[in-house]
């Protein structure tokens, strides 16, 4: 079994209690901004929305940062967020066949600016709060499992910054 946050005699339960409250509200605005880019299945658009391969991606990484953070805390805590309820996109069809509807495309790109838009604003605030995520669960004596879980919820966040900084204009 792995060691627990919890584990350690000296690690005061208000202390494990504001990290998880901490991992818990990062977890939350991962799965509120993933709900946002859902909308859309933006890989497919490739080909008629330039951003869409790098909404994708960012997408992409955030779940993975979302799912590290949710390991973390079922096996440090076993704390568990309530499974989300994700709408599936709608099937608008082929992407290239609609590519060519110039008021289809349009709206897409407008659409995508608004998600890049959106994303320049809250990406650097979720990253600054998961390196402290990171900084408090270290001086609280965390293991390095669960560490090295938060340093890599960070590094995606990160890479999604570097993502949308490559994104077309």
């Amino acid at each position: 079994m792995q060691p627990s946050w919890t584990s350690n005699t000296n690690f005061p339960a208000e202390v494990a209690a504001a990290l998880i409250a901490q991992a818990a509200s990062l977890l939350q605005r991962i799965v509120e901004v993933e709900r946002a880019l859902g909308a859309r299945e933006w890989w497919r658009l490739g080909r008629a929305v330039p951003e869409a391969g790098h909404l994708a991606e960012i997408a992409s990484l955030l779940a993975v940062a979302r799912g590290e953070l949710e390991q973390a805390l079922a096996e440090q805590f076993d704390w568990r967020m309530l499974a989300p309820e994700w709408e599936t996109p709608a099937d608008e069809g082929d992407p290239a066949a609609l590519s060519g509807d110039q008021a289809w495309a349009h709206a897409r790109e407008e659409e995508a600016s608004g998600l890049r838009r959106m994303l320049g604003k809250v990406l650097p605030g979720m990253q600054s709060f998961a390196e402290q995520l990171w900084l408090n669960a270290q001086a609280a004596g965390a293991p390095a499992s669960a560490l090295d879980a938060l340093g890599i919820v960070s590094d995606r966040i990160g890479e999604s910054i570097e993502t949308l900084r490559q994104s077309p204009e």
